[in-house]
C-alpha cells in the first residue's frame, strides 16, 4: 500500500513539474500561474479525499462523499478562471469524485452499490437545488447582508437544473454499465475500464451544454431560446471536456488504490 501512495505523490509531483515547465516556455511565465497548480492541488485534495474517506468509513465513506462533492461541484462551477489560456469553470474536480466513486463501487461491489451512488447523487443534486431556491425566497431581516449574495449564487434558472439533473442521471448510469462492461472484456487492465469515465463525461459535458445552452423548443406556454451560437457551444464542450478528461486521468492510481484496499482489507475500523 506504501508504495502506491508513494506513486500517487511521485505522479502528482510531475504533474506540478510539467506544468512549470510548460508555463515556462510556453507562457514565460514560470511558477507565476497559480490556477494551474491550484486545479492540480484541487484533483489532489479530492481524490485523496474519497480514499481517506474509503479507509475510514469503508463503503459508507464513498456513499457519504458523493453529495459533498455534488455539493462542492455546484457551488464552485459559479466561478470562472483562465488556465494556461483557457478559460472554464471550476467544480471539475469534485463532479468527477462522483465518477471515480461510481467505479470503486462497481468495481468492488458491484452494480447494485454503484446504481445506489448515482441514486444518492441524483437526490443531492435534486434536494439541494430545491432547497436553496426556497432558501433565496425568504424575506430577509433589515440587517440581513447575505441575501443579494445567496439569490447571486442559488437563484434556480429551470432550464440549467434540468440539465444538471438530467445530464447526472445519465451520464452517471452509462458510467456504470461501460465499467462493468469493459471489466468483462479486459478483465485484467484496471486502467482499461477508467476508460468509462472518459466516455460517459463527454456525454455528460455534450448533453449538458446543449440543453443548457443550444436547446431551442417551443410548446405552449414553455419557451426556449438558443442562448449561444453553436460555434461557441462546441467551444464550451471542447474546453469543459479537456478537463474533464484531465481529471479522469488523474484519477486513475486512486482506483488501484482503492482495488488494492479492498483486496487486502486496508481499512481503519477492519
Amino acid at each position: 500500500m506504501r508504495k502506491y501512495i508513494f506513486s500517487v505523490l511521485v505522479f502528482f509531483i510531475f504533474i506540478f513539474f510539467t506544468i512549470y515547465i510548460f508555463n515556462a516556455f510556453f507562457f514565460k511565465e514560470g511558477w507565476g500561474n497559480a490556477n494551474a497548480y491550484l486545479v492540480m492541488l484541487m484533483a489532489f485534495l479530492h481524490f485523496t479525499g474519497v480514499i481517506l474517506f474509503y479507509y475510514f468509513l469503508g463503503i459508507y465513506g464513498l456513499f457519504a462523499f458523493v453529495p459533498l462533492a455534488i455539493i462542492i461541484a455546484n457551488i464552485q462551477v459559479l466561478k470562472l478562471v483562465d488556465v494556461m489560456g483557457l478559460t472554464t469553470a471550476l467544480g471539475n474536480a469534485a463532479y468527477s469524485c462522483t465518477f471515480l466513486i461510481s467505479d470503486i463501487l462497481a468495481e468492488n461491489y458491484g452494480r447494485k452499490e454503484a446504481k445506489s451512488s448515482v441514486m444518492t447523487g441524483f437526490f443531492s443534486l435534486a434536494f439541494f437545488t430545491v432547497i436553496m431556491y426556497i432558501t433565496t425566497k425568504f424575506v430577509p431581516n433589515v440587517e440581513d447582508f447575505s441575501d443579494s449574495h445567496l439569490k447571486a449564487l442559488f437563484s434556480l434558472v429551470p432550464r440549467m437544473a434540468f440539465a444538471a439533473l438530467l445530464t447526472y442521471y445519465i451520464s452517471q448510469r452509462l458510467d456504470v454499465y461501460l465499467y462493468l462492461k469493459i471489466k468483462k472484456w479486459f478483465p485484467r487492465f484496471l486502467f482499461v475500464r477508467n476508460l468509462s469515465s472518459v466516455i460517459s463525461q463527454f456525454l455528460d459535458t455534450c448533453l449538458f451544454s446543449f440543453l443548457a445552452f443550444g436547446l431551442s423548443f417551443h410548446w405552449a406556454w414553455i419557451k426556449l431560446e438558443q442562448l449561444y451560437s453553436w460555434s461557441v457551444i462546441w467551444q464550451i464542450i471542447m474546453v469543459a471536456y479537456l478537463f474533464k478528461g484531465l481529471m479522469s486521468f488523474l484519477s486513475t492510481p486512486y482506483l488501484y488504490i482503492a482495488k488494492l484496499m479492498k483486496d487486502k482489507n486496508y481499512f481503519f475500523n477492519k
